[in-house]
């Protein structure tokens, strides 16, 4: 859907953005992303029951590393923690698998738009008109 990247950055992404980078002057911050779709949104049907749940590997997996960081204050040894200097998030997929994912792209390209596969005029309806 057009618009549904800006509107989700607008709305999630910066936000929380903001807050780590102040969080990360003054303390170790692990930021991690969840790249599992929900499945159980539908927009016609307000519940959908034909949906399996899956994700257990991926609730494993988080819960296990914040069980760690409870007990230990370190969540995974591998888990880079984010810094102004090097951010980066531990992205967790639907299998449980994760990845340490440099961040360094978010300041250069926070304020760019971009609908690959759209026309460039899409995204007005948030944004307005554009003379670029």
């Amino acid at each position: 859907m057009p618009g549904s990247k800006l509107f989700a950055d607008q709305v999630f992404l910066h936000p929380v953005m903001g807050q780590v980078s102040l969080l990360a002057r003054k303390s170790k911050v692990w930021l991690y992303r969840l790249r599992a779709p929900v499945e159980v949104i539908d927009r016609v049907a307000p519940v959908k029951l034909d949906v399996p749940l899956g994700g257990f590997a991926t609730a494993a997996a988080v819960g296990e590393r914040w069980m760690r960081f409870a007990i230990e204050g370190n969540p995974d040894p591998s888990w880079t923690p984010y810094t102004r200097a090097k951010p980066s998030w531990l992205a967790f997929d639907r299998a449980g698998k994760v990845s340490n994912e440099d961040l360094s792209w978010f300041e250069k390209e926070k304020f760019e738009l971009v609908f690959a596969g759209h026309e460039k005029s899409e995204g007005e309806e948030f944004l307005g008109e554009s003379n670029e």
